[in-house]
């Protein structure tokens, strides 16, 4: 990680959803987006890193996200929410039904790496 602190923590799989993974893998992608993002608009986010997994076993999944995830090249800082989605056709812009998503609350990013975040899929 470049150009400052981050986020670390990882992303834990509820065990009712730990049969929901498809057969042949998907993609774990964690995005970092400003809190103050209105609800159902995206735009791009801060920083997102793509995780390829098998299954349920590969959980829970250590992670570090920060600058130099960043697809502008751009620190972490203020008011931030991490979501992290098990996506089953590995495209990050569409949606399924089948996806799994969890979310952080708000964090605040800072001068630090800030560490032990936890976000539960479900």
């Amino acid at each position: 990680m470049t150009g400052g602190p981050g986020i670390s923590g990882e992303i834990k799989l509820d065990q009712a959803s730990a049969g929901k993974i498809p057969a042949g893998g998907a993609i774990l992608f964690i995005s970092a987006r400003a809190a103050s993002t209105p609800p159902g608009q995206r735009g791009p986010p801060l920083a997102a890193k793509r995780i390829p997994i098998k299954s349920a076993a590969d959980f829970p999944v250590v992670f570090n996200i920060g600058p130099g995830d960043s697809p502008m090249g751009g620190g972490l800082s203020g008011e931030l929410v991490l979501t992290a989605r098990i996506d089953s056709d590995g495209d990050p812009v569409s949606r399924s039904p089948e996806d799994l998503e969890g979310k952080s609350g708000a964090l605040t990013a800072g001068t630090e790496t800030l560490t032990g975040v936890v976000i539960t899929i479900q």
